[in-house]
């Protein structure tokens, strides 16, 4: 029995070895403007961690975003349109 869970253990650990999952971070601000980072040209305030994360990963630039946070909020939790969810 021993044998056997220790199989099962080595088995497990190979596959969760190879089998990476991507990390997703999603940063979500208010009143944050398209160029109010770094690596998007922003002199202003420095952002080097966020830049990190840009210049590693992917950045998405096409979106659809209400001009209040409470909207875009609700969309990002549910996974509906906003006025789905009650806000507009």
């Amino acid at each position: 029995m021993k044998r056997l869970f220790a199989l099962g253990v080595l088995l497990v650990s190979c596959v969760s070895v190879h089998c990476k999952q991507p990390n997703i971070v999603v940063i979500l601000a208010d009143d944050l403007g398209y160029n109010d980072v770094g690596f998007r040209g922003s002199n202003q305030v420095q952002t080097p961690n966020i830049d990190a994360l840009a210049y590693n990963g992917a950045v998405l630039s096409r979106f659809y975003t209400l001009p209040t946070c409470t909207p875009s909020r609700a969309a990002l939790l549910t996974g509906n349109y906003p006025i789905r969810s009650g806000y507009e």
